[in-house]
């Protein structure tokens, strides 16, 4: 009884710190990249928003950063289980390979997800691809797509990276370790539950969540387990990265 009540505490501490950044702290950020954006020169170059969203990014990746470590503080995970020391190379082609797999394998699921959407309820989603995609590349994933089109590809690969990495951090080497007490399967449904739950923050509607939370929970799942048995995080930033440019592109 006193274990089940401890991973139910866990749980609900874990959701209440995620839920209170990305859904009220994350949000506001964007609003100084723009204030910034309006102030600077990049807007000599470009337009507003793709300025906004360039220096957003970073601003959004440093803050993630530091909501990894505050974490790791409060919640005292051991460094030396966060899997950040070296690792063996081959891991990164590995990386590369488990993206562009995982990318396919969540296509795959957002198509049969969309024919199922399309047969219950045909007047309430697009009626085509192209009406989907612009759905899902509303909200939040308009930064990331405002990036890739104004900065060159290896800055934009470097900017983009570095949210992806803090949260590969957050959701991978903080929170499995965290819930680990109760077990292998529950640190890797809890773990992927939650970041799950921050891919519908900041999106319009739920249809154009669909894509990223299909997305989140392969991801989430199959990472989790992976951390747990090959305890490195860079292979698992490298096959996340690799997964939103395949989707992206």
């Amino acid at each position: 009884m006193t274990g089940g009540l401890d991973l139910i505490l866990r749980l609900g501490a874990a959701a209440v710190l995620v839920i209170a950044y990305y859904r009220y702290l994350n949000p506001r950020i964007p609003a100084v990249g723009t204030y910034l954006a309006r102030r600077g020169r990049l807007t000599a170059r470009h337009s507003v928003s793709a300025a906004s969203a360039m220096i957003s990014m970073v601003l959004v990746g440093l803050a993630h950063v530091a909501f990894g470590i505050g974490l790791v503080i409060l919640l005292r995970i051991p460094v030396a289980e966060l899997g950040l020391g070296p690792f063996p190379p081959v891991l990164a082609l590995y990386g590369v390979l488990l993206g562009i797999g995982l990318s396919g394998a969540a296509s795959l699921i957002c198509r049969t997800a969309m024919a199922v959407a399309e047969s219950v309820a045909p007047r309430r989603v697009p009626g085509s691809m192209e009406g989907w995609l612009t759905l899902a590349r509303g909200g939040w994933m308009r930064h990331y797509l405002h990036n890739i089109r104004a900065l060159p590809l290896p800055v934009a690969v470097l900017t983009i990276g570095l949210q992806i990495g803090a949260e590969e951090f957050v959701f991978r080497a903080v929170m499995v370790n965290f819930f680990l007490p109760g077990g292998a399967l529950f640190a890797v449904l809890a773990a992927a539950a939650l970041f799950t739950l921050i891919q519908i923050f900041q999106m319009p509607n739920a249809l154009s969540a669909l894509f990223p939370v299909i997305g989140a929970l392969a991801m989430g799942l199959v990472h989790g387990a992976l951390f747990l048995h090959v305890p490195y995080l860079w292979p698992l930033i490298i096959a996340h990265l690799t997964f939103f440019m395949a989707n992206a592109a």
